[in-house]
């Protein structure tokens, strides 16, 4: 075994189906049919989807979690977010903090068990990350209304690197 994923393994707490999804798109990224447009509208899906899984199998909480969205932006956001943490494990650590009226979501990025990146190895110059749009349709769906919108250029969600951390920029929608 390598060092370096045997190391990555253990830093990450990494299971196989983290390594099997990263290591996807990293893959489908070497062969240059993948870019970050690509994976926001497959992660679009994806996000909707986590959100009907989470619902059909807890119907009493998804309604709850419904019915109570209006606790503000920062409140509803990391109390979804937590719901997607619990399906899918994405890091140790995020967090949700708002800023003149901008939701902040930060995803510790050598803690991201998701990275096509960190943890599939991908060699790219930008970003191949679903977090920013699985995100946004994740929080909306669960929430039976649009909590949070992404933060786009050019129709693509845009994700900062910052020091060790993924920051994706989410507004009210309005």
């Amino acid at each position: 075994m390598r060092e370096d994923m045997k190391r990555n393994i253990e830093d990450r707490n990494l299971g196989p189906e983290q390594i099997f999804a990263a290591s996807l798109i990293a893959g489908m990224s070497s062969f240059g049919i993948l870019n970050q447009a690509v994976v926001s509208g497959a992660a679009d899906k994806m996000g909707e989807d986590l959100a009907e899984y989470y619902k059909a199998r807890n119907p009493t909480e998804a309604d709850e979690v419904a019915r109570t969205a209006d606790t503000g932006i920062v409140a509803t956001c990391k109390k979804t977010v937590n719901i997607l943490q619990s399906l899918l494990r994405i890091s140790n650590e995020i967090t949700c903090d708002e800023n003149n009226g901008v939701l902040y979501l930060k995803i510790r990025n050598s803690k991201c068990r998701y990275c096509p990146k960190g943890v599939g190895r991908a060699e790219l110059g930008g970003t191949l990350c679903p977090f920013p749009s699985l995100i946004e349709k994740f929080v909306n769906v669960v929430n039976d209304r649009a909590v949070i919108t992404v933060f786009k250029e050019k129709s693509v969600p845009l994700l900062k690197k910052e020091d060790d951390w993924c920051v994706i920029r989410y507004s009210a929608p309005g």
